[in-house]
């Protein structure tokens, strides 16, 4: 009989045990998919395109990924919200860092005086946006400040328009594009993925 009884005592044990096992692991799922969650939303930040300002760089619909912990150094393709961005997340490449004269004249951009060559990204479009885009400009940035424009360059709302951008209003730098632009509209509003505007 004691020994029944010590058998069922085990029984009883082993299905605590097996129950503790089963919630342990369930919540080591949990754990990381949230893990994962907070990663994308505060360290890689996911951004579909929207708009032509990055044109011929980043397309409409593709899929930036950033990385919140990335210093913008010249040349750095940035995403950004600010009060002059209307609520929305812009994504343009930046031309000025903290602490640099930027002059625009006749469409060529110089930095500290030094003519830069932006060749490999640079794109003139033949139909012009915002008047403001054609003007002659010179402008020294602040220490948080960044001056950014669209590689699409007579299409895009940026820096010569909004003025700079403050270092705290950065969102991410962009490190890598994914061609997504053969999703259906349902599939992405299924992920969730918010869009950036010109």
């Amino acid at each position: 009989m004691e020994k029944i009884k010590k058998k069922e005592e085990e029984v009883v044990v082993a299905h605590k045990l097996d129950i503790r096992e089963e919630i342990y692991s369930y919540a080591k799922i949990v754990l990381i998919c949230c893990s994962i969650a907070l990663f994308i939303r505060f360290v890689t930040p996911l951004i579909i395109v929207d708009g032509s300002s990055m044109n011929n760089t980043l397309y409409d619909g593709e899929l930036v990924i950033g990385f919140t912990l990335i210093k913008p150094t010249h040349g750095s393709i940035i995403t950004f919200k600010n009060d002059q961005s209307l609520g929305k997340v812009y994504i343009k490449r930046v031309i000025g860092c903290p602490g640099d004269t930027v002059k625009i004249e006749d469409h060529q951009v110089y930095i500290n005086g030094e003519k830069l060559d932006e060749s490999k990204y640079a794109y003139f479009s033949e139909v012009g946006g915002h008047p403001q885009l054609y003007d002659d400009m010179e402008i020294t940035l602040g220490k948080k400040e960044y001056f950014v424009c669209g590689d699409n360059r007579y299409n895009s709302r940026d820096s010569r328009i909004i003025g700079p951008i403050k270092k705290k209003d950065i969102r991410s730098v962009v490190f890598l594009t994914l061609d997504i632009r053969w999703l259906t509209g349902p599939v992405k509003e299924m992920l969730g993925i918010p869009s950036t505007t010109e």
